[in-house]
Order: C-alpha cells, then sequence, then structure tokens
C-alpha cells in the first residue's frame, strides 16, 4: 500500500472511527448468521455429526448453481467462529451456536431468532415505516417463531387458567383467542374432564403449528377456512 493511500484512510475517510466499532460489528454479523444457521436447520444438522459441503447443500435443499454460495455462507460462520471446519468438513464450533443448537434450548432460540429478525427490525426501520405510516402487520412475522417463543410464558398462563378454573372448575366451553402453539389447548384437554374449547388464530402458519402440537398429544379437531381452529374432546 502506498504511504499516500495510508494518509487517506487514516485522516480523510478516519478510518479508526470504524475500527473501534469493530465488536459491535462482529456482533451483528454473528447474531445475524447463529439467527439464519438455526432457522434453516444447519445447527440441528450439524448438531447430529459433521457434515461436507455435499451433505448440507442436500439437507437445506440448495440447488446446485447456488452451492457456491451456500460455501461462501458457511465460511462467513467459519471466520466468525461459529463453525468449524477440517478435512472437508464442517462442525459447530462457536459457544451461540452450540448453545442455541440443544435441543432443550430451542424455545431460547425462538425467543433469539424473534429479537434478531422482528424487534431488531422494527427499531432499525422505525423512522422509515413512520414516514411512510407502514405499520407493522401480522404478516410481517413468522406466526411459528413468534408461537415457539411465547411458549416461555407458559407457566404464567397456566397459573391464570388454574385460577380461572377455581371460579369455574367444570366449564362448558372455552375460547381462547391466539391459540400459538397450542400448548395451552393440550393442557386443558387434559385438565379438563369434559369441554368444547374454540380457538382462534389469524396467522395460518401458527395454526398449522397447533394442529401438528395436537396431533403429537392425539387429541382430535378441526379447522374451518376462516383460520378458527376447533378442538373438542370429551375424556371420559
Amino acid at each position: 500500500m502506498q504511504l499516500s493511500t495510508l494518509r487517506k484512510l487514516i485522516f480523510d475517510k478516519n478510518i479508526f472511527a470504524f475500527l473501534r466499532l469493530g465488536k459491535q460489528v462482529d456482533t451483528v454479523y454473528r447474531t445475524s448468521f447463529v439467527t439464519a444457521a438455526n432457522s434453516s436447520g444447519l445447527l440441528n444438522s450439524l448438531s447430529q455429526a459433521e457434515q461436507s459441503l455435499d451433505q448440507l447443500q442436500q439437507q437445506l435443499t440448495i440447488e446446485d448453481n447456488k452451492r457456491d454460495a451456500l460455501e461462501a455462507w458457511l465460511e462467513c460462520g467459519v471466520r466468525l467462529g461459529e463453525l468449524g471446519f477440517s478435512a472437508g468438513r464442517y462442525r459447530l464450533k462457536g459457544k451461540l451456536s452450540r448453545h442455541l443448537a440443544k435441543q432443550e434450548n430451542q424455545i431460547a432460540a425462538a425467543m433469539f431468532e424473534e429479537a434478531i429478525r422482528y424487534h431488531y427490525d422494527a427499531l432499525l426501520s422505525a423512522p422509515t415505516r413512520m414516514k411512510q405510516n407502514n405499520a407493522y402487520q401480522l404478516s410481517d412475522q413468522d406466526g411459528k417463531v413468534i408461537a415457539q417463543s411465547s411458549q416461555i410464558l407458559e407457566p404464567f398462563v397456566e397459573e391464570a387458567i388454574e385460577w380461572g378454573l377455581k371460579k369455574q372448575p367444570q366449564p362448558k366451553a372455552i375460547l381462547e383467542v391466539g391459540c400459538g402453539a397450542g400448548k395451552y389447548l393440550v393442557y386443558l384437554s387434559k385438565r379438563l374432564n369434559s369441554c368444547d374449547i374454540t380457538a382462534i388464530d389469524y396467522q395460518a402458519d401458527v395454526v398449522a403449528h397447533a394442529s401438528q402440537t395436537l396431533i403429537k398429544h392425539g387429541i382430535n379437531y378441526a379447522i374451518n377456512h376462516s383460520l378458527t381452529y376447533k378442538a373438542n374432546h370429551n375424556m371420559t
């Protein structure tokens, strides 16, 4: 590098101002990569075993013409220290990636993704959205992620349910507005002997997620086209 070029970087462009932000910039890159790695299934794949580029391309369903882009993205993870690479195989390396890849930390991982994808964007784009009168809509977010992250509140909601059931131990019908992941429907079905439960949610992906939860627990249900989820059970 010529001395004149170095002088321009230091005095004209004030390169040191950017260098002082190095730690903050690294945090943005790191959290962005890990969020995408988790939502894409990369963390889950690598938590099972080390994987080659070919294996990851197949598991992440990346087309052949995007193979170089996938490799470049994975290299970003390696440079950030979240992935390791040796003998042609990738592995989990960074503390953040290994932490979020654990099955018992999936609620925390969903909360992390919600913060990075939506809370961060809300802060970043707030002035522009206000100027354009462009308010956030439910369609701007991934309902499945929100439903999963909201499970952190389960103990509080279950306590509220128990409080309500003390007032009316055997209700004939219950309406849940915003069914989320369907966890509270499962809780109610186990808690009550006989009750019709109707749960409503605006987002189709949330309803689908709740449906899978009910199937997993063997609870019969019906869904109409207005995205109203209704679970009927008569446990005897």
